[in-house]
């Protein structure tokens, strides 16, 4: 094809379907016989290039097997614009061919995040940077090793003024998580600062202010010397009953206390009160003379005295900060220095640091050299999320992507997808401006993905009435700068249309209690804001929610309040592992390990069954903790952490539940992994396992995070109680404040942080704070944006009731809100509908399949595509992974033939699966069929447990059938007791860790029957539960049934033999189809 490649900037607002034009590229590239290896795929997140990769693979995978998607599919991904496309483009055929081939070099494609793609590069150019060859990525503990010795040789160093800036950084804000990792966040800080300043640039952190360093300006000394005469001169005035001029009581206690302070040039007190505040207050300068205090002027001597003061602390201030920037930067010099040495000595690197490295040396600006290193030469580049790439990234893509570009346009594709509206990562460097300014530089075409197929009409009017006029919202016009930051934001909006013009919908302004303070924790509005999600949930339990909050910390919170009203929730990207109380315990068992005379974590493992376990119930003996830490040590040694977890897991079972035993498991796995790696502190190991995040194994149709973490995420409903706190509370307590020039992005001069008053008085300070401000105001704008468009039907904004003095002034998202769709309306709880678009019973206009069942990635237009047939795919062996492979027995069915659309989680219709987990709870809880089947009470109760939100039609119903269910002659058969020895007896849900050659198998066996002789298991058999639909009468089914599920039952027979050290032929086992009625042996 002759025709110009596609150069193009494509705006794509959220659930745009920016995925699917992605995609769409990059098959189109494939259609035209490029080689796999020649295209770069890049995003922001492994989740997000995943998702690429799948959609492609799905969609040639659908079209291979349907004429009409393979034509829709050649029409998406045609690049020749208007240029007569070929009959046999992308056919039936076509498809099936490039599928197989890409398959078969999946190794040799670049599709992956940024990140991963300059480890790459350090790996190819380790000499050219420096590094050593066998130089390895870390974090966690051995991370905070690295950092640590970075910091005690700063700490050596013993510079009396990088002390004392130690110690002032210290002293803001509130230290909450100890001093030695506070002061590790404020010098990492810091080094971000030092290493974002161009390496030319000598000047940054040499700060001027002009107009007080002025020739012949006092020294030290000689301001000493007057303030003490301005001192005498305004303690002369103050006098009391001083005739000259003290016009009331008030004015001398205030010349008394000016006098004070100037004397000791504290002018930090000075301005604080009095009419040293009224010369600041407005944020500008005010000559002595034109203010008042206390109903009067100061009189002419006096407002000269002032004004003369107000320059001496000027400058005293002036130097004082040029002192501080100067110590910052050596304090920030000898880190670097000190944690780069710590690197080279351990070969450690953070990916942060790898960016680094790679924009110092410039190896990108060797085209032919870096493509024969990677043995690939890269002709086509496509960029996602790129409003989320930050100034470090981009001018170490900047030289690759400007010498792709050089070629001609039929030979070199780009595509660059972004949503300025979507960045909220300005905090870590993000810079949206980038946007434009490639798109400039580069000449790319301009072009806006402009509907939605996520979201319905409903949902997208409200964003347009949120957002649209934003520039003029009240609220927004109350903050600083506000009103520029808005107009700013909203260059980059434009209506999007719904897809899906009849999809139903329904946006509330919903009222709680009013919040107590300014505090991030609030609890009567989450306690609500629990309750009402746990009301949603019963309302419709098919349907996901997501509940998006704005830290980590109001995560936590919620799911624990969830959990105690009985509601299941999880969190997405995980939580650390320590919301299940046994994990706690076996933490506090190992930092007792550790370090035996931690009275409180002997009290911890003395008073949980962990302490049965090992044998320490007594948390007084301590020669009891000091041999127990001596044999655990021992054990961590020789057999490893994995191991010593497993076993202790398995003592604890019988004391947990179902979502604790699985944490467990997960606890065991982690253990595995850190084997490789281990020290000889076990604290180190409950450092990581308290600071990694593991996902929650419960899959709970409810999941709580941040607004970050939902990026890329779409939910049935979304639900927003977080809305409360001032969005000018985030951003503050860092060490400097660093100026950006606004073309090249890069830091040019660096700041002390410094507080309003500091800038009033000294005005240069002000521009690098304003500047700040606005990064982090429009990352709160977008933050709004990204919140409101995560959902597809349903959307409960929860905002606190008006409290005494109406809707208070807290410049928070609720008030925004409140202005843009309920202007002017009072809060109240007896009224708690503030503001309704659309239907509340949404829900019933939706089919099953319609709901998503979880949280799901950004929906493009395959939203409402038909399911094809079965394609076999081999999976792809030894791929890389950051931990060990976890597999459980079910992702083994069907051995290594996959159905496609199964594997990829396209048919997700109906409720299925619940309906599965219940049934299997029901099967638990029959022991011998001989003891009956525990009554409709108690089975009601477990269905509750595991689905709380069914009705009481729908648990009777499934009751019903499950009853005529276990009235077969072969269930019975199986279930009863009469099948085995007198000695046989059951185990139900056993779990079981089996580590593997590939990875860790972990699962649970539905029911186990094993017997003995003289004590010891002789032999035993695995019984599964099935409820698949199927004709029993047609014994081709059933043996594809069997067929499918062998390797499943394989593993599961492995496990019970290692775990009772049987011979493989002594396990047995067995499929019970509870529908039809049949039970065979596998």
């Amino acid at each position: 094809m002759t025709s110009p490649l596609p150069r193009e900037l494509v705006l794509a607002s959220a659930g745009s379907g920016k995925t699917h034009h992605l995609s769409s590229r990059l098959i189109g590239l494939l259609a035209m016989d490029v080689p796999p290896e020649t295209i770069w795929a890049s995003t922001f997140t492994r989740k997000a290039a995943a998702e690429i990769l799948e959609r492609v693979l799905v969609r040639l995978a659908e079209a291979a097997l349907d004429e009409g998607k393979a034509a829709k599919l050649a029409e998406d991904a045609w690049l020749g614009e208007e240029a007569e496309r070929p009959g046999d483009f992308l056919t039936r055929s076509h498809c099936g061919r490039l599928l197989t081939d890409l398959i078969f070099s999946l190794h040799r494609a670049n599709i992956g995040t940024l990140d991963s793609f300059f480890v790459q590069m350090a790996k190819t150019f380790a000499r050219e940077l420096g590094i050593s060859p066998t130089w390895r990525m870390v974090e966690g503990p051995e991370e905070d090793r690295m950092r640590s010795e970075a910091l005690e040789a700063v700490l050596d160093q013993k510079d009396s003024g990088v002390m004392a800036e130690l110690v002032r950084v210290m002293a803001k804000g509130e230290v909450r998580r100890g001093v030695h990792r506070h002061l590790l966040e404020q010098v990492e800080k810091l080094l971000e600062a030092l290493r974002e300043v161009a390496k030319d640039d000598e000047e940054a952190w040499t700060l001027r202010f002009p107009d007080v360093e002025v020739e012949g300006a006092p020294d030290s000394k000689q301001i000493q010397e007057r303030c003490q005469e301005i001192a005498e001169l305004m303690a002369a005035r103050g006098e009391p009953g001083d005739k000259v001029w003290a016009p009331n009581s008030y004015w001398e206690k205030e010349l008394r206390r000016l006098a004070e302070v100037v004397r000791i040039r504290n002018w930090k007190e000075f301005f604080r009160i009095g009419i040293g505040k009224k010369l600041v207050e407005t944020e500008e300068l005010i000559p002595a003379g034109e203010v008042k205090f206390r109903s009067h002027h100061p009189d002419p001597g006096l407002a000269d005295l002032l004004d003369e003061t107000v320059f001496l602390a000027r400058l005293d201030l002036a130097r004082e900060i040029k002192g501080q920037a100067a110590a910052l930067e050596r304090l920030a010099g000898w880190y670097r220095d000190a944690f780069e040495e710590a690197q080279r000595g351990r070969g450690d690197y953070r990916f942060g640091d790898i960016t680094h490295l790679l924009r110092s040396h410039q190896v990108m600006s060797e085209a032919d050299s870096l493509y024969f290193r990677l043995d690939a030469h890269v002709q086509h580049v496509l960029l996602d999320e790129f409003q989320d790439t930050s100034q470090a990234q981009w001018e170490v893509l900047d030289p690759l992507v400007d010498e792709l570009l050089s070629g001609h346009e039929t030979e070199r594709a780009a595509v660059v997808v972004a949503d300025p509206k979507q960045s909220i990562y300005g905090w870590r460097g993000a810079r949206p401006s980038l946007v434009n300014q490639v798109r400039e530089t580069h000449r790319l075409e301009h072009g806006e993905l402009d509907l939605s197929y996520r979201s319905g009409p409903v949902i997208l009017d409200v964003v347009k009435d949120v957002f649209s006029e934003l520039n003029g919202n009240p609220v927004v016009g109350e903050m600083d700068g506000g009103p520029e930051v808005a107009e700013q934001w909203i260059r980059d909006f434009y209506r999007l249309d719904a897809r899906w013009k009849d999809r139903p919908g329904y946006a509330e302004l919903r009222v709680g209690p009013p919040a107590a303070g300014m505090g991030g924790i609030q609890p009567a509005v989450l306690r609500f804001a629990a309750e009402f999600i746990g009301d949603l949930h019963q309302k419709e339990p098919r349907a996901s929610i997501g509940v998006l909050v704005r830290t980590n910390k109001v995560v936590s919170y919620l799911i624990a309040a969830l959990r105690e009203l009985g509601i299941p929730a999880s969190g997405e990207g995980g939580t650390p592992l320590t919301d299940a109380a046994p994990v706690n315990a076996i933490l506090a068992l190992l930092r007792m390990v550790d370090h035996p005379g931690d009275k409180l974590a002997r009290y911890h493992v003395a008073k949980t069954p962990v302490g049965e376990v090992v044998g320490y119930t007594d948390y007084d003996d301590l020669p009891g903790s000091n041999r127990l830490a001596r044999r655990i040590r021992g054990q961590l040694m020789r057999d490893g952490y994995g191991v010593v977890l497993g076993e202790w897991a398995k003592d604890l079972d019988a004391s947990c539940h179902t979502l604790e035993r699985a944490r467990l498991l997960q606890l065991v796995e982690m253990g595995f992994g850190y084997d490789a790696e281990r020290t000889l502190r076990p604290r180190d190991f409950v450092r990581l396992v308290e600071k990694q995040r593991v996902e929650d194994p419960s899959g709970a149709q409810i999941r709580v995070m941040t607004i970050h973490q939902s990026k890329g995420l779409q939910f049935d409903v979304v639900v927003l109680p977080h809305l409360y706190q001032s969005v000018e509370q985030t951003g503050f307590g860092d060490p400097v404040v660093p100026w950006r020039d606004e073309d090249s992005g890069r830091i040019t001069r660096v700041y002390p942080a410094t507080n309003k008053t500091t800038r009033t008085l000294l005005p240069e300070l002000r521009p690098s704070h304003d500047q700040n401000r606005a990064f982090r105001l429009r990352d709160d704008f977008s933050g709004l944006y990204v919140a409101l468009t995560r959902t597809r039907y349903a959307l409960h904004m929860l905002i606190p009731a008006d409290g005494e003095r109406g809707e208070g002034t807290t410049k928070s998202s609720a008030r925004i809100l409140r202005n843009a769709l309920a202007p002017g309306d009072p809060a109240d709880e007896a009224d708690p509908v503030l503001y309704s678009h659309g239907d509340p019973d949404w829900f019933e206009k939706l089919r099953p399949h319609e709901f998503s069942g979880g949280a799901g990635t950004d929906a493009g237009q395959e939203d409402r595509r038909e399911v094809g047939d079965p394609v076999p795919l081999r999976p792809t062996a030894g791929a890389r992974v950051r931990n060990l492979a976890r597999r459980s027995p079910s992702a083994m069915e069907g051995g290594e033939t996959l159905d496609l659309a199964t594997h990829l989680q396209l048919d997700l219709k109906g409720d299925a699966r619940l309906r599965g987990t219940v049934v299997h709870a029901w099967c638990e809880a029959i022991g011998w069929i001989e003891d009956g089947i525990p009554d409709d009470a108690t089975l009601s109760r477990a269905a509750r447990k595991e689905a709380p939100g069914l009705s009481d039609d729908r648990i009777q119903e499934w009751l019903d059938e499950f009853k005529a269910w276990m009235e077969s002659p072969a269930i019975q058969k199986a279930l009863s007791r009469e099948a085995y020895s007198p000695e046989a007896r059951v185990e139900q849900e056993l779990p079981f860790v089996q580590r593997v050659p590939d990875g860790i198998l972990q699962g649970y066996i539905d029911r186990l029957v094993v017997w003995r002789e003289d004590g010891d298991v002789v032999g035993a058999e695995v019984l599964d539960f099935k409820t698949d639909v199927f004709d029993a009468s047609d014994p081709d089914a059933v043996e594809a049934k069997i067929t499918f599920y062998r390797p499943q039952i394989d593993a599961y027979r492995s496990a019970v033999a290692v775990r009772y050290g049987l011979e493989p032929s002594a396990v047995s086992g067995k499929l019970l189809f509870l529908r039809p009625g049949v039970v065979k042996e596998v």
